[in-house]
């Protein structure tokens, strides 16, 4: 970030931090109980086939986002991948929220767990915006490096 004054880098690597923790933690909660995280997605709203793409998909996409993030040289894509994600995921809490669901789906695992749905709502909320203001950062850092026409 050589443009951005020292304020707008600091907060980038914040974000970049926190968003990098999320996945992380989110992606080895996954792989550490993965009987338990296949158990969850089967009792998703989803059908049997994706459900077995997402339990190796999701971890995947989660770790490679972090590491997108960790590195500056990729932190812009990493911001746009995380803040794809995570509308992706409240989009979900949302419609489960609204009763768009023939039935509740179970919760996430890990500390979000503990959570309810209102809760997963408001902390999924908190790191899209996370996602997205680490984004017009980076964003705006290519701008003015003559990364984009």
């Amino acid at each position: 970030m050589n443009r951005l004054n020292k304020k707008g880098a600091w907060v980038v690597e914040v974000l970049a931090c926190l968003l990098v923790f999320l996945w992380v933690y989110t992606a080895a909660s996954k792989l550490a109980n993965a009987e338990e995280f296949r158990a969850q997605l089967a009792n998703q709203v989803f059908k049997k086939g994706f459900t077995e793409v997402l339990f190796y998909l999701l971890p995947t996409v989660e770790l490679m986002a972090a590491g997108l993030v960790f590195f500056e040289c990729t932190r812009y894509w990493g911001f746009l991948a995380s803040l794809l994600l995570m509308v992706a995921f409240t989009v979900y809490v949302g419609l489960a929220l609204l009763h768009f669901f023939p039935r509740m789906p179970c919760s996430c695992g890990g500390v979000l767990s503990v959570l309810g749905w209102k809760s997963h709502f408001v902390f999924n909320l908190f790191f899209t915006a996370v996602a997205a203001v680490g984004y017009i950062f980076t964003f705006k850092e290519r701008r003015l490096e003559n990364l984009w026409p």
